[in-house]
């Protein structure tokens, strides 16, 4: 039996709902059996799954006012509750511990003498951020068609960096070390389309390609790069183009970030309350 096989065949059913001649039940019957089995076995619906495939992206071509305009508001309602469902499983799971070829370098030895012992196991190299050739190809056509140039370039930034993110997975939390186990040439469809979802939102929301939109592109480069576990939901389609352009940087910014800010603005208003405690001693004290 293939691995999730379950929600591969729930994914081929509802992307065959949309079809005018498929003979499988609308869209909304589709949904409604994949949130019956996420509500009935849940723990099957991990990250893993999820990222390996790839139904999260076919949920959220439901989402959209143009799937509520098309299919009805139940079926793009019950589309965002899947999404966001899906989200609160990616945020929830445990980070994956490096692996051992990246987390233990081998000591040094004690003797300039040859040791006898068995060299350590080359660590497998990382994916390398340049697309397959026909992923390349189909990068190159996407650009080209772009006007002005600079929204190619800014789709190449984008797509570069999508790939690179899923190359290296140490340290990652499961939605990125699972994309990272996936086919080189999947992964590169996945980047691809992930990064002219963001770039159309962006040339979008900033059509006179001005430096307000470079300005964008590169916050929105920074932050994926910064926040992997953002970026695994962007290329799983859990956060859409639209949705990444508009999300302020505390929104894209990593819990560690967050944490850090919460930290620094009790520590100063801690200090505050001290200095005022100062000031006023002696009014306290009578």
């Amino acid at each position: 039996m293939p691995k999730f096989e379950e929600l591969l065949v729930l994914k081929a059913h509802l992307s065959a709902s949309v079809d005018p001649a498929s003979k499988h039940h609308p869209p909304l019957s589709a949904l409604q059996a994949v949130a019956a089995y996420h509500a009935a076995s849940p723990s099957h619906v991990t990250v893993e799954a999820l990222a390996s495939t790839q139904i999260g992206r076919v949920v959220a071509g439901f989402r959209g006012e143009e799937a509520g305009e098309k299919y009805g508001a139940p079926t793009r309602d019950l589309a965002k509750r899947l999404v966001k469902a899906w989200k609160a499983v990616a945020k929830a799971a445990p980070a994956a511990a490096p692996s051992a070829a990246l987390s233990a370098a081998p000591s040094a030895a004690p003797s300039a003498a040859p040791s006898k012992s068995p060299a350590p196991p080359a660590a497998a190299p990382a994916r390398s951020s340049n697309p397959a050739p026909a992923a390349s190809a189909k990068l190159e056509e996407a650009a080209s068609t772009l006007r002005p140039p600079l929204r190619g370039k800014v789709l190449k930034s984008l797509n570069g960096a999508l790939v690179a993110l899923a190359g290296a997975q140490a340290g990652d939390g499961a939605g990125m070390k699972a994309i990272s186990g996936m086919a080189p040439d999947a992964v590169a469809a996945m980047s691809l389309d992930s990064a002219v979802s963001i770039e159309a939102a962006l040339s979008k929301a900033y059509p006179g390609v001005d430096k307000a939109y470079t300005d964008k592109a590169r916050t929105l480069l920074f932050n994926l790069k910064k926040n992997r576990d953002l970026a695994s939901q962007v290329l799983m389609e859990m956060v859409s183009g639209e949705e990444l352009c508009g999300m302020s940087p505390t929104e894209m910014a990593t819990k560690e970030s967050l944490e850090a800010a919460r930290k620094a603005q009790s520590d100063v208003e801690e200090a505050r309350r001290l200095d005022w405690n100062d000031v006023n001693a002696d009014k306290l004290n009578k």
